[in-house]
């Protein structure tokens, strides 16, 4: 009992003592002043939330001070954060592959209490994504408006202003591969593709004024027969093919042309602009050919040849020569065929007796040239025509 008596009186003091000397502190400390930044006087620092509500029908990005927050669905609300107290640029973007641009763009304030709110209004833009299964590269227009292009095989997302009237997909040359009507706004999508049907059109025209050309495909296949001055519609498979016209089955042109299925190409053949031309000479001495004032061969007496790469249409072409007793200074005309080329027969020198200019006669003989040697002169002319008699 006695011990118990000491013992409570003890305990009561300590009790009181305690307390005090926690509130004292360490003996040689000092209070926090803010310059050490004591634990117990730091400030916690201030964050708040932007709440955004996206009245597109698309879902939108979203970034703070250039950073990805995070999406808003299209029609609904999304809360972002915690997100420190202060101004800020806040950017909602529309982002899908191969299309991202701004929807809005403001600075706001963030901090604590009421989340910041920003509402994306209705946007009047349209999403068309059109797919170009095609060779060629295509243009799309709304309403007569182009609003973009699309690569051959390729596929490209546009954003199409006041996206409401006829959308056409067109080749380069303007045709109209397909259309679709539209109307669109506030972020909405549609889907256009251009998938070609497996033939196309193609118009083949023979130029030539005398002679019938063979259309065969690269297996050698023959597809038509073209006759002088006219055209053919050949059906082939849709996308680009090798032609080639021929004539006596030597080729005269090959050629890759587009077989279209949304409009009728063309495919003018071009005939060679050089051809040959075959020349007889029936004097006995030879001849000299110039063409268009250049000299092109020279002919022995009675001999012929055959001149290549002569320019084709109605040429002009100087004969000179000499002989003992007489020659040939004449200007003829001859036309020269693309494709069966052209004959010059040189005049013959005669006389009287029917032998050539060139052969001997006895003193008193008497002869008559109409090209004789006291005629003969660079300054004179004797102008015939003759046609291209090869078929």
């Amino acid at each position: 009992m006695e011990y118990n008596r000491a013992f409570v009186p003890a305990l009561l003091i300590m009790s009181l003592l305690l307390p005090a000397a926690a509130l004292a502190g360490p003996r040689g400390g000092h209070r926090g002043d803010g310059r050490h930044g004591d634990y117990a006087h730091r400030r916690a620092p201030q964050e708040g939330f932007l709440t955004i509500r996206n009245q597109n029908v698309s879902r939108l990005e979203v970034l703070v001070d250039g950073k990805v927050v995070g999406d808003v669905d299209g029609m609904s609300t999304a809360r972002f954060g915690p997100i420190d107290e202060g101004k800020h640029k806040v950017r909602v973007r529309f982002n899908r592959k191969n299309l991202r641009f701004p929807v809005s763009v403001q600075r706001m304030w963030i901090g604590t209490g009421e989340p910041a709110r920003l509402v994306v209004p209705e946007v009047d833009v349209g999403i068309v994504r059109v797919k170009n299964n095609w060779v060629e590269p295509m243009t799309v227009v709304l309403n007569g408006r182009v609003v973009g292009k699309v690569a051959a095989h390729q596929k490209n997302a546009l954003k199409i202003k006041n996206a409401i009237g006829l959308l056409e997909v067109r080749t380069p040359s303007g045709a109209t591969a397909v259309s679709k009507r539209i109307r669109l706004a506030g972020l909405e999508r549609d889907r256009l593709a251009v998938n070609p049907p497996e033939e196309g059109a193609i118009s083949v025209f023979n130029p030539s004024r005398n002679h019938a050309l063979d259309i065969v495909c690269a297996r050698g296949s023959l597809l038509a027969q073209l006759p002088p001055r006219q055209s053919r519609t050949l059906i082939q498979p849709s996308g680009a093919v090798r032609l080639t016209a021929r004539y006596r089955n030597q080729s005269v042109q090959s050629a890759q042309v587009l077989a279209s299925p949304f409009e009728r190409t063309s495919w003018n053949i071009s005939l060679p602009t050089r051809s040959t031309l075959g020349v007889r000479n029936p004097n006995r001495f030879p001849v000299n050919i110039f063409v268009h004032g250049e000299h092109v061969a020279t002919v022995a007496g009675q001999d012929k040849m055959m001149l290549e790469n002569m320019p084709v249409g109605l040429v002009s072409v100087e004969v000179l020569g000499q002989g003992r007793r007489g020659g040939i200074d004449e200007v003829v005309q001859t036309r020269i065929d693309p494709l069966s080329g052209g004959f010059l027969p040189i005049p013959q020198m005669r006389v009287t007796d029917g032998r050539g200019g060139d052969c001997g006669s006895s003193g008193r003989e008497r002869e008559r040239s109409s090209y004789s040697s006291n005629s003969y002169h660079r300054g004179r002319r004797y102008s015939r025509s003759y046609a291209s008699n090869r078929r």
